[in-house]
């Protein structure tokens, strides 16, 4: 959790407050022009990282996506870079 949310905030326009209780990730992408399911397609298609568009859980005003750090940290640094690398290339 630490090094995944670290890792998200260390991008500029991303956002990730340190999660409470469970084993998601509610990521805030400040990029214009894109909502949150043009987000989830973006980084599918070029990060080959998978997350929930926030307007699958009602949030439909900004660009936010649900991601699960359930899963070895050696793959969540991968996916971590790869967002990194993905958001870089908007810029």
């Amino acid at each position: 959790r630490d090094m995944f949310c670290g890792a998200l905030n260390a991008i500029p326009g991303v956002r990730c407050p340190m999660p409470e209780g469970a084993f998601y990730a509610w990521v805030y992408f400040d990029i214009k022009g894109m909502n949150s399911s043009e987000m989830c397609e973006y980084l599918l298609e070029n990060a080959g990282v998978v997350g929930m568009p926030g307007s699958a859980y009602g949030e439909e005003a900004a660009c936010f996506m649900r991601f699960s750090f359930a899963n070895a940290t050696q793959d969540l640094e991968i996916a971590a870079k790869r967002i990194r690398e993905a958001i870089t290339q908007l810029a």
